[in-house]
C-alpha cells in the first residue's frame, strides 16, 4: 500500500514538473521609440504613426479628374491617412491644393464658384479698367499685334491669366504657408510636367506652386506653355499620366492610384480635329498608363463612361462618382494599413492577468487606459499590444511608449511604460503686430497647465494660420516654437509676412513706376492678399501684359514679393467694319502704339471710309499722368458725315457735315468709374445740304461755314459690366459747353446735356434697361451743334439722328431676355418703349408734342460683332425695319 501511494505521488510530481516546463516563462519588451518628432522642424506635419506611409497618385483627365475630390473625401471620412501626393495635370491641381491643407469639401466648393465657360477668356473685367480702356472706339473685329515687321501669332488661345489668378489666390489662401520647397507642405508633394523643349518628364519638388500647377495642366493650343526656370512646362500627361512611380520613389509603402484618364473616344466623338489629336495622344499613352497602374497596390477608377475631359456639365455628379468607387475599396485599404508590419509579432493569444501603467506623472492611470483596448481578463496577442502602443503614441501626449510582458504563456501581466511630453504652464505669442495677442488667444484652446500634445499643438497652429488667412495675411507662418524647461513656457513665434523688397521681372519696355503705381503694397507692409490681388488686376487691366502674377523667391527671414510680367507686343493693326440700313457699309483701319515711351500712353492713326462717313484721325491718350490720377487726351481729325435731312416734318434730302480740327482734354480720373475733364476744341465746320429740288429754299437755312472755339466741362461715370449688352451698371454723361469768339471763333453759344441709363438683371437672363436724356441750348446754337435723336437705339420708327433741335428730351424702358439658342454665342430678344421730342427753341418745349414708339430687337452676340434685327413704329405713323452687322461706331 505504501509502495502504491509512493508511486502515485511520484507521478503527480513528475506531472507538475512537466506542466511547469510546458508553461514557458515570458519576459518580453515591445517598444515604439520616437525619434522623428522635433518641434523645430516640420511641426505642422506629423510623421507616420508606426504605420505604412500612404502615397496617392492622382492622374490627368481634364474635368473628369474632379472625381479625385470625391476619393479624397472618402479617405477623410474613413480616416485613411495620406503621407505623399504626386499629381499630373488636373491631378496636380487637386493634389497641390490638398497638400497645402485644403479639405476635399473646400476644393469641391471652389469648382462650383469657377465660371468654366470663361476659363479661356483672359481679358480683364471691364470694371477694372479706366474709362479710356473700357472700350475701343471704333471697336475692331480683328487685331494683329506686330513683332517688328512680322505679325505676332499667339502661342495659344489663352495665356492662362484667369486660371493663373485662380490658382495663385487659392495657394495663398491655403492654411499652410506655401513654401517653395514642396516637402514642407502639410503633405509632401510632387508635380509631374513635360518640358516642351526637350520632351523630358519633369518631377518638380520646389518652386511657385501656382505656376507649377498651371504648367502641369497646360495643353497647347488651349493654354500656352509656362516658363519655369529654363524650361517650358506643358501637360505632364504627355509623359506620365498616372505618376505611381513618382509617389513610390517618395517613400510610399502603399501606393493608391486614382485613375480618371479618358478612355478612347467612340467614332461619333471624333468629328473635330482636336478630338482626333487627343485620341492619338491617348493611344500613345495607353501602354505607359497600364505600366503605371501595375505599380499601384490599389487602383480606384471612377466609372465616368465616355465623358469628355472638357465637359463642364454636372460636375457634382463627377465628384460623387469618385466617392462611389472609393467606398468600394476603402475597407481593403484600411485593413492593409492596420495589419502593416505586424508579421514579426506573434498571433498566439494568452490571458491578460493584469494591466500596469508606469511612468505617468501628470495623467492618471484611468486616463491612459482610455487609449488601451487590452483589459484584465481578456485574451490578446503581441499584435494587439502593438496596436495599443500605436494608439498611445497617436494620442500625442507621449514622447515614447513601450510594453513589458511578464508571466507565462497562459497568464501575462502587461505593463505599459510611457514617457510624457513636457508640461506647459504658460504660452506666449511673439512676432505679431497686425493681430494682437488677445485676438489670437481668443481663438486658441490651451487648458493650462497641461502636457504638451503634439496633435493639439498642431490644431492650435491651424487656428492661428486660419485667423491670419481670414484677414488676408497670406504669408503669415509659424516661424518657430521654443520651450523653456525652467519656466515650462511655450513660445510660438509668428512670421507675419512683412515685405522686405518688391521686384519686377519681365517689363522690357514698360517703366517700373507704371507698374508700381497700380500695386497698393509697399516695402515694409505686411503682405495682404486682397491688396495684392487688386494690384495684379490693376496691372493686367492696363492691357500691356499677356500675364501678370506674383511669386515669392525668398521667404525667410522676410518676404520678397516679385511681380512677374509677360509684355504684349505694343504695335497693333486693327481692322473693323459695319453695315446698317441707315449708314450703309463702312470699314476702318487703325495703327496703334499701345505703350508709347513705356509710360502707358497710347497713340494711333485711324482711317475710316464708308458710303456715308469718312474719318482720318490722330489720337494721343494717357489715362494716368505719372503716378497721379490725372488724364489727358489729344485728337486731330478730318471728318465727313453724310446725314439724312428732315425739316418741318418732311424728308428733304441729305446734308454733308465736314469738320477739320482738334481737341485737347485734361482731367481727373474718378478711379475706375469715370472722369471729370475740361476740353478745349478748335474746329472748322462746313454744312453742305443736298436737298431735293422742291426743297432748295431750305439750303440757305441749313448751310454753315463756321469756326468753333469751345470749352467743355464734362463728367462721365460708367459702371457697366460689359459692352455690348450690359447686364448691370450705370452710365451717366453730363457736360456744359460754351463757345466764344476768342482765338478766332466766329460765334457764341451755351449748350447743356445730360443722360442717364442703368441695367438691372435678375435670374441671370432678364434685364430691365431704363434710359433718359435731355439737352438745352440758347438760340445761337448753330445747326451743326444741335441735338439729334432717332434710330433703333433712341426712338423707334425714325432713321438714326433724324430729328434735330436746340432742345430735346428722350427716354425709354427696355426689357431684354438672354438665351443660348446656339451653343457658342448668346442670343437676345428685347422689346422697348421710347418717347422723345426735339424743339427748335426752348420756348417751344411742350411735352404734349412728344413722340411715342414701340419696337423689338433680335440680336446675336457673335465674336466679330453683333447682328441685330429690329422693327419699330412711332405714334406719328412712321415705322421702320433696322438691320446692322458689326460693332457700332
Amino acid at each position: 500500500m505504501k509502495i502504491f501511494i509512493t508511486k502515485i505521488l511520484l507521478c503527480i510530481v513528475i506531472f507538475d514538473i512537466g506542466l511547469v516546463s510546458a508553461q514557458e516563462y515570458i519576459n518580453k519588451t515591445i517598444s515604439l521609440s520616437i525619434n522623428d518628432r522635433d518641434l523645430r522642424n516640420n511641426f505642422l506635419r506629423s510623421p507616420p504613426l508606426f504605420r505604412p506611409k500612404i502615397g496617392v497618385a492622382l492622374s490627368g483627365g481634364g474635368l473628369r479628374g474632379l472625381a479625385q475630390i470625391g476619393v479624397l473625401k472618402v479617405f477623410e471620412e474613413m480616416q485613411i491617412p495620406v503621407d505623399y501626393i504626386a499629381g499630373t495635370s488636373i491631378g496636380c491641381i487637386i493634389g497641390g491644393l490638398y497638400s497645402i491643407g485644403y479639405t476635399a469639401d473646400e476644393i469641391a466648393g471652389f469648382t462650383k464658384k469657377i465660371n468654366w465657360k470663361e476659363i479661356f477668356t483672359d481679358s480683364s473685367n471691364r470694371l477694372s479698367r479706366f474709362l479710356g480702356e473700357k472700350d475701343d472706339f471704333p471697336k475692331p473685329f480683328l487685331r494683329i499685334r506686330m513683332d517688328g515687321f512680322k505679325a505676332y501669332i499667339p502661342p495659344a488661345i489663352s495665356r492662362g491669366q484667369k486660371l493663373s489668378m485662380i490658382l495663385n489666390e487659392l495657394v495663398l489662401r491655403g492654411r499652410f504657408n506655401p513654401h517653395n520647397n514642396f516637402d514642407e507642405f502639410k503633405i509632401p508633394f510632387r508635380a509631374v510636367a513635360t518640358d516642351l523643349k526637350t520632351g523630358k518628364k519633369l518631377i518638380i519638388d520646389r518652386g511657385d506652386l501656382g505656376q507649377v500647377m498651371l504648367g502641369s495642366s497646360a495643353v497647347p493650343p488651349l493654354f500656352s506653355p509656362v516658363e519655369f526656370e529654363d524650361k517650358l512646362l506643358v501637360d505632364g500627361g504627355l509623359v506620365d499620366n498616372i505618376p505611381t512611380d513618382v509617389v513610390k520613389e517618395m517613400g510610399s509603402d502603399i501606393v493608391i492610384a486614382v485613375n480618371t484618364v479618358s478612355p478612347l473616344r467612340k467614332k461619333n466623338q471624333l468629328k473635330l480635329p482636336w478630338d482626333q489629336a487627343d485620341q492619338m495622344i491617348n493611344i500613345m499613352q495607353y501602354p505607359i498608363n497600364q505600366k503605371s497602374l501595375k505599380l499601384a497596390d490599389f487602383v480606384i477608377t471612377p466609372h465616368l463612361g465616355n465623358r469628355l475631359p472638357y465637359n463642364i456639365d454636372s460636375l457634382e455628379v463627377v465628384i460623387n462618382k469618385g466617392k462611389d468607387e472609393a467606398y468600394k475599396i476603402v475597407k481593403k485599404i484600411r485593413k492593409k494599413i492596420d495589419n502593416y508590419n505586424l508579421e514579426s509579432y506573434s498571433s498566439k493569444t494568452c490571458f491578460c492577468s493584469g494591466i500596469i501603467i508606469r511612468g505617468n506623472k501628470f495623467f492618471s492611470t484611468k486616463f491612459i487606459k482610455r487609449f488601451i483596448k487590452i483589459g484584465k481578463g481578456s485574451e490578446f496577442s503581441e499584435k494587439d499590444v502593438v496596436k495599443d502602443l500605436r494608439s498611445l503614441y497617436k494620442s500625442g501626449f507621449f514622447s515614447s511608449v513601450k510594453a513589458k510582458l511578464t508571466g507565462n504563456s497562459k497568464r501575462v501581466i502587461v505593463t505599459y511604460c510611457v514617457k510624457e511630453n513636457p508640461e506647459i504652464k504658460e504660452v506666449e505669442i511673439s512676432g505679431n503686430s497686425v493681430i494682437s495677442d488677445s485676438v489670437i488667444f481668443a481663438g486658441l484652446n490651451f487648458n493650462l497647465p497641461s502636457i504638451l500634445n503634439i496633435e493639439k499643438l498642431k490644431s492650435e497652429f491651424h487656428s492661428i494660420l486660419k485667423l491670419y488667412r481670414s484677414k488676408n495675411y497670406s504669408l503669415a507662418d509659424i516661424k518657430s516654437v521654443r520651450y523653456d524647461s525652467l519656466k515650462k513656457r511655450l513660445t510660438i513665434v509668428i512670421n507675419e509676412g512683412r515685405i522686405d523688397k518688391i521686384t519686377i521681372v519681365g517689363n522690357k519696355r514698360t517703366k517700373d513706376f507704371v507698374i508700381l503705381r497700380d500695386f497698393p503694397l509697399n516695402e515694409g507692409d505686411v503682405f495682404n492678399l486682397t491688396k495684392a490681388k487688386e494690384g495684379i488686376i490693376n496691372i493686367f487691366s492696363t492691357g500691356l501684359f499677356d500675364r501678370a502674377f506674383l511669386s515669392f523667391p525668398f521667404r525667410n527671414p522676410g518676404s520678397r514679393v516679385q511681380i512677374n510680367l509677360e509684355e504684349k507686343k505694343f504695335l497693333i493693326l486693327k481692322f473693323g467694319g459695319r453695315y446698317d440700313y441707315d449708314n450703309k457699309t463702312s470699314g476702318f483701319f487703325e495703327i496703334q502704339d499701345d505703350n508709347l515711351f513705356g509710360i502707358n500712353a497710347k497713340t494711333s492713326f485711324i482711317f475710316l471710309y464708308g458710303s456715308r462717313h469718312k474719318l482720318y484721325q490722330y489720337r494721343l491718350r494717357q489715362d494716368r499722368v505719372s503716378t497721379t490720377l490725372l488724364t489727358f487726351r489729344l485728337n486731330l481729325h478730318y471728318k465727313d458725315d453724310l446725314y439724312y435731312l428732315r425739316y418741318s416734318g418732311f424728308d428733304v434730302g441729305n446734308y454733308l457735315d465736314r469738320r477739320i480740327g482738334g481737341s485737347f482734354s485734361f482731367g481727373q480720373q474718378l478711379y475706375k468709374f469715370g472722369t471729370i475733364s475740361a476740353e478745349a476744341r478748335i474746329e472748322k465746320v462746313k454744312i453742305t445740304p443736298f436737298t431735293y429740288p422742291q426743297f432748295h429754299h431750305i439750303n440757305r437755312i441749313i448751310e454753315e461755314n463756321i469756326d468753333l472755339r469751345t470749352i467743355t466741362i464734362r463728367s462721365i461715370v460708367d459702371t457697366q459690366d460689359k459692352s455690348p449688352f450690359p447686364e448691370k451698371g450705370k452710365l451717366h454723361h453730363l457736360y456744359y459747353e460754351t463757345a466764344g469768339k476768342l482765338l478766332g471763333g466766329n460765334l457764341s453759344y451755351i449748350k447743356i446735356f445730360s443722360s442717364f441709363e442703368s441695367y438691372y438683371t435678375f435670374k441671370g437672363i432678364h434685364t430691365i434697361h431704363p434710359r433718359i436724356a435731355a439737352g438745352v441750348a440758347d438760340e445761337t446754337l448753330p445747326f451743326s451743334q444741335r441735338f439729334k435723336i432717332g434710330g433703333d437705339k433712341t426712338l423707334f420708327g425714325y432713321r438714326e439722328n433724324e430729328l434735330i433741335g436746340r432742345a430735346f428730351l428722350s427716354g425709354s424702358v427696355e426689357y431684354r431676355i438672354k438665351n443660348r439658342i446656339f451653343k457658342y454665342f448668346d442670343t437676345y430678344l428685347s422689346i422697348r418703349y421710347d418717347t422723345g421730342g426735339v424743339w427748335a427753341k426752348n420756348q417751344s418745349i411742350h411735352l404734349g408734342n412728344m413722340i411715342h414708339s414701340w419696337g423689338a430687337t433680335l440680336a446675336f452676340n457673335l465674336p466679330f460683332g453683333p447682328i441685330e434685327f429690329s422693327y419699330g413704329r412711332a405714334s406719328t405713323g412712321k415705322d421702320r425695319f433696322y438691320f446692322s452687322l458689326g460693332y457700332r461706331y
